[in-house]
């Protein structure tokens, strides 16, 4: 059991080591001192774990997003499914014409 944690802990302080310069250039202020960029690097390296995660869930986000606004879209716009062909559509989901508006201030 000491092994497993052991190896689970090496594994994570090597991705705090290699994940830092990344961290360093990408995450730190420019205009700190030199030793404060260092060590808020490693603090975002020993946090790499829950960047990964946020990374892909980020990705998942925005696949589910796009599938939104299509869906979105076709509500607004109305009509088939992009991927329906319109001679299978039925004549309930054809959009009707609306009548013309009238002007309020005609009954007057």
């Amino acid at each position: 059991m000491g092994a497993f944690f052991g190896f689970v802990f090496g594994l994570w302080m090597v991705g705090a080591v290699v994940s830092s310069p990344y961290f360093w250039a990408k995450r730190t202020d420019r205009s700190q001192a030199p030793i404060a960029r260092r060590f808020t690097a490693l603090g975002y390296g020993l946090g790499w774990p829950y960047f990964l995660f946020q990374f892909f869930a980020g990705k998942q986000q925005a696949v589910s997003a796009k599938a939104g606004m299509s869906a979105a879209e076709q509500r607004i716009l109305g009509g088939a499914p992009i991927n329906v062909p319109p001679a299978t559509q039925s004549p309930a989901a054809q959009p009707q014409p609306q009548a013309p508006i009238q002007n309020p201030f005609d009954n007057l």
